[in-house]
């Protein structure tokens, strides 16, 4: 029978080519696969392997080439094998894409993957231990987010910290267990945040605040990853936060937090000392304050802090003392 004499033949070639990819003969492995498509020019399997053998022998232009008319001799096909391949062919374009720095072609490829081949199902914020759903969109998800933290990077170097959030921010929503994308986004609220503080518009305020709290968000789900989870300049970013959205007692357990992990970090006992004296916390802020000033007695911001904390816990003792005398509370006054 010629067709059945043909369809074995087209499998000893897919074979041929395929053990060709094993012992890494990638420009034997594309003539075995070029020959399969002389007998079927919209074989699948010879179509993808054409576009991995050159994509690991680095011949690139090749592989994009290869792995596009893959795409296109396979559309609509109802092969499970070319389902299967699919994704992974729009795959290796994305990270082809991205290797030369064309962001938005790698972006749209794993976009495309998540949108035709299942998105990830739902996930659980700090949590691996989640139901994955498709393994595939997942993976694009990642990739995705890979990709939007790069572009952010770029915008934030020139200076465009409303756009570069933008890209953080979704790239958070495409991983939200993205260490990198979460970093990124917490990190340029706060700076975006900064900039605002001295502006006296009320409305410049209301974005400040809003800022803030995605800074928080952020962080939060950072900390819950194990990777992250004692990063000090992280708790020290999220005491900061808490500290401007004048929530002190949070922000006290955060610079709590950050001085257990590093104690020999001045920053953190300062404004863990700053905060604390918000809370009329005066001996404990005094303590904070003088081992800030133990590890950097250089700086004199920290001295000028012990001498304010020292003033502010005096002024509240005679505060309260003339309370205490005014009501006939004379031993509470003494």
């Amino acid at each position: 029978n010629k067709e059945a004499h043909a369809a074995v033949d087209l499998s000893a070639l897919q074979l041929l080519g395929n053990v060709s990819m094993e012992l890494k003969e990638y420009g034997d492995a594309v003539d075995w696969f070029e020959k399969g498509l002389d007998r079927d020019p919209h074989d699948a399997v010879c179509l993808y392997g054409r576009g991995q053998a050159y994509y690991l022998n680095r011949k690139v232009a090749a592989a994009r080439k290869a792995f596009k008319d893959f795409l296109d001799g396979t559309q609509g096909s109802t092969d499970a094998e070319a389902k299967r391949m699919a994704p992974q062919a729009l795959t290796y374009l994305g990270a082809m894409a991205m290797d030369h720095h064309d962001y938005d072609e790698a972006a749209g490829y794993f976009r495309r993957v998540i949108a035709e081949y299942g998105a990830p199902k739902g996930r659980k914020a700090g949590s691996r231990n989640r139901d994955t759903g498709n393994e595939v969109a997942e993976q694009a998800a990642k990739n995705l987010a890979t990709v939007l933290v790069a572009q952010g990077d770029e915008l934030r170097k020139d200076k465009k910290l409303a756009e570069a959030a933008r890209y953080y921010d979704e790239a958070v929503a495409a991983d939200p267990e993205s260490p990198d994308a979460l970093k990124a986004s917490a990190l340029v609220h706060r700076d975006l945040a900064s900039a605002l503080k001295t502006s006296a518009d009320p409305a410049a305020k209301t974005q400040m605040l809003e800022h803030l709290k995605f800074t928080e968000a952020n962080l939060v789900r950072a900390l819950k990853l194990p990777e992250l989870k004692n990063d000090y300049r992280l708790w020290y970013m999220l005491g900061y936060a808490r500290y401007e959205l004048e929530r002190f007692d949070d922000a006290i357990a955060a610079f709590q937090k950050a001085a257990e992990i590093d104690p020999n970090q001045p920053d953190a006992r300062y404004n863990l000392a700053l905060s604390l004296s918000r809370r009329n916390s005066f001996e404990e802020a005094m303590q904070q304050a003088e081992q800030a000033r133990n590890l950097d007695q250089k700086d004199t911001s920290i001295a000028a802090l012990v001498s304010k904390i020292f003033d502010d816990w005096r002024d509240d003792l005679r505060r309260r003392a003339t309370e205490a005398f005014t009501a006939d509370r004379v031993d509470e006054a003494i």
